[in-house]
């Protein structure tokens, strides 16, 4: 009896010996396994996050939101009104990229619109017309008759609720038609010498002001107008047969112009059937200003080569608060890399604040005009510290009384301003030729016009011309290109000022400062022979090299690690630094791999490249010996 106990105690003992070798070896697997979706869950997202109550940047806490704030600019209204309601935005990480950016604001529109969508539905009297994500918002059309808005604020992500509010078109001075451009400026003075002298071009006839911003040296340096860059000039409209505007399509047969053209009624709705027409003439001469072309021998714009995008989001009398969101957010849909904005809502509108932000996070440069009504008067959304505002000069670099700005002191001008804008800045941003400047208009003619509308579009181009020449080029960037290479005129205090901002622009001075480098050599082995088919990156770039070894690629200016990597070849890596607009030449020798040698050659595993371990095969193998082990000492034992 007691040895009968013995024996099935030992069995006992084995059996957990060896389902214990076995519990590990099953770990070592797990270890060893691609988990599916492993390490990949989180990758290229972000979850925004928002706190209920919190002030939000252009928005009204929700936990100070009444009927009083709400209500607070219907006072005397009846009738059917257009309001937008304005929920909380998302908090958008810096490390976010431009895809994931776009993401965020609309998977956070989808989450906290429905419970206004639902009322709007439900409630007799209120009507959905448009939802947005570029800035968290839904326009409702409501019968204030028949419904207090006031019930809106019971909704935990609304955190105001406004009218659809008019924006306004600067005021422009026409001056006398011309077809030639001969002609005096509105301060009557003739091609007088000035203190920025453009650097003569032969091979390019312009108008005055793009040799004035020296964008011809960037043509001819560069070897670009703008091609590949996306500029959406938000407007009146434009005269696409006009002989000196192309406008940019997806699709050319299209009468629509798909992707380049769209028109917006006053609640922000998409005329999907509009073809490209111009209700004045405002937008037709700020697009010829960014873009156009030599018809009379002379090119209009300062960069004629970028895809021109065109929406018409006014009317010669102004547009609406919906028109300009449904606007920017068209031309994010569309891949912009420049809005220009020739138009403005008058003072610091915090309103105006997220859309403008949320834009440039997604990789867009905003540029807006800061309006005509002189010193200290400015406009929105110019006015928002992330766009750049734009006054005028003379052809002589004068600042000419109409053009707007003002020091604006953060926390007294704005409701609700983000924490990191300064405590104090100035605007306009950069000023530009804005008087007197040679424009195309409707039906085939021109004019000369003035006011800071007509300086917006030089910025514009100037921005597009930088990005051109460059590769990855983040809004911060190229702002930061423009602003270190402003200049002033003599006599003028270099400081920035309600006059001059931060300076005037420089096409090829702010291009220099960004454009990319090519970078070229060989790829040879100690013999000097070709390496074919080696791959060679640098600055997040790569190509591959010929079977003459030769490679050629662009990359971003600056300190470098080019890296090159061939099969059966021992990889390099070597920091070197490539000038702005150079050409640099990089051979490289690489050393072979010996037959049966195991290093870290491309093509080879490394040993910090391989999983240790048994690896899956080994793994299941260790599993079967120990079934079998189990299997024989059940036998053995009698189990």
């Amino acid at each position: 009896m007691f040895r009968s106990a013995s024996s099935q105690l030992a069995r006992a003992l084995s059996v957990d010996r060896l389902l214990a070798i076995l519990a590990v070896v099953c770990c070592c697997l797990a270890l060893v396994t691609p988990v599916a979706g492993s390490g990949l869950e989180n990758a290229g997202t972000v979850e925004p996050r928002t706190e209920a109550g919190a002030a939000l940047d252009g928005g009204v806490d929700t936990d100070e939101l009444t009927s009083t704030s709400i209500t607070a600019d219907l006072e005397d209204a009846t009738g059917t009104v257009e309001l937008v309601v304005r929920l909380e935005e998302a908090d958008v990480p810096q490390s976010a990229t431009d895809d994931e950016t776009e993401a965020i604001l609309e998977d956070q529109a989808e989450q906290t619109q429905g419970d206004v969508l639902e009322y709007a539905n439900t409630t007799p009297g209120v009507h959905v017309q448009q939802q947005f994500w570029l800035t968290n918002a839904v326009v409702l059309e409501v019968d204030l008759d028949r419904v207090d808005p006031a019930g809106l604020e019971r909704f935990d992500d609304v955190v105001d609720v406004h009218r659809n509010f008019e924006v306004a078109v600067p005021e422009p001075e026409l001056l006398p038609e011309t077809s030639d451009g001969e002609g005096e400026s509105e301060n009557g003075n003739e091609d007088e010498d000035t203190p920025h002298e453009p650097t003569p071009n032969p091979r390019y006839e312009t108008t005055e002001p793009p040799a004035q911003l020296n964008a011809p040296e960037v043509w001819r340096e560069y070897d670009t107008r703008g091609a590949g860059v996306r500029v959406a000039v938000l407007d009146t409209g434009i005269d696409v047969s006009h002989p000196d505007l192309e406008l940019w399509t997806d699709d050319p047969t299209d009468p629509t112009y798909p992707g380049g053209w769209a028109a917006f009624e006053p609640d922000g709705t998409q005329d999907l059937g509009s073809t490209p027409h111009d209700s004045g003439t405002h937008g037709t001469a700020v697009s010829s200003l960014l873009a156009g072309q030599n018809a009379t021998g002379r090119y209009l714009g300062v960069a004629p080569d970028v895809d021109l995008m065109h929406g018409q989001v006014l009317s010669e009398e102004g547009g609406t608060f919906a028109q300009l969101i449904a606007g920017m957010e068209w031309a994010l849909d569309h891949d912009a890399d420049v809005v220009s904005m020739s138009l403005g809502s008058a003072g610091t509108d915090d309103r105006l604040i997220e859309p403008v932000r949320n834009a440039r996070e997604a990789g867009v440069v905003v540029v807006a005009a800061v309006g005509n009504d002189g010193e200290d008067v400015s406009s929105s959304p110019a006015n928002v510290y992330d766009s750049i505002a734009v006054g005028a000069t003379t052809a002589e670099w004068e600042v000419p009384p109409f053009s707007g700005g003002e020091v604006i002191e953060t926390d007294t001008a704005w409701n609700d301003p983000p924490g990191e804008w300064p405590s104090t800045y100035v605007v306009p941003t950069v000023v530009a030729p804005g008087v007197a400047v040679e424009s195309a208009i409707p039906d085939g003619e021109y004019r000369r016009i003035s006011g800071t509308s007509m300086a917006t579009p030089h910025v514009a181009g100037v921005v597009a011309l930088a990005q051109s020449a460059s590769v990855d080029q983040s809004p911060a960037d190229l702002e930061r290109a423009l602003l270190e290479t402003t200049w002033y005129p003599d006599g003028v205090d270099s400081e920035p000022s309600t006059r001059y901002g931060q300076g005037i622009v420089d096409a090829k001075a702010a291009t220099d400062r960004v454009a990319s480098a090519r970078l070229e050599g060989r790829v040879t082995d100690a013999s000097g022979t070709a390496v074919p088919d080696a791959t060679v990156t640098a600055g997040g770039e790569s190509t591959t090299t010929d079977t003459t070894g030769s490679y050629a690629l662009t990359t971003a200016p600056g300190s470098t690690t080019v890296a090159v990597d061939a099969t059966r070849y021992v990889g390099t890596e070597t920091e070197i630094t490539v000038p702005a607009g150079a050409t640099v030449t990089h051979d490289v020798t690489l050393e072979r791999v010996e037959e049966g040698e195991y290093g870290t050659a491309s093509g080879e595993t490394s040993g910090s490249e391989q999983s240790p371990g048994l690896g899956v095969g080994g793994a299941v193998g260790a599993v079967a010996v120990v079934v079998v082990g189990l299997v024989f000492l059940g036998r053995r034992d009698g189990i």
